[in-house]
């Protein structure tokens, strides 16, 4: 039972490691596309869902502006 608590405790620790490595690609990505991000933005990017960070990442290269990701980040919450 031990071994299955820890086992399960290091692939926890795995996936919150991917899902932020996701999140500061992303936040990097969309610098260079469109200019430095606000603290806000980020902060929005940081609470989006592992499915809502895929989205972003396959959207992201049709930006133009922020305006395009504020556009879509008020669309994802909606």
């Amino acid at each position: 039972m031990f071994f299955e608590d820890q086992r399960g405790a290091v692939i926890k620790g795995i996936n919150e490691g991917v899902i932020q490595g996701q999140k500061a690609l992303i936040l990097r990505l969309i610098a260079r596309r469109t200019g430095e991000i606000s603290p806000e933005i980020q902060t929005r990017i940081q609470h989006l869902s592992p499915e809502q960070l895929d989205d972003l990442g396959e959207v992201l290269l049709d930006f133009t502006s922020q305006e395009d990701l504020i556009a879509w980040l008020e669309s994802a919450s909606a």
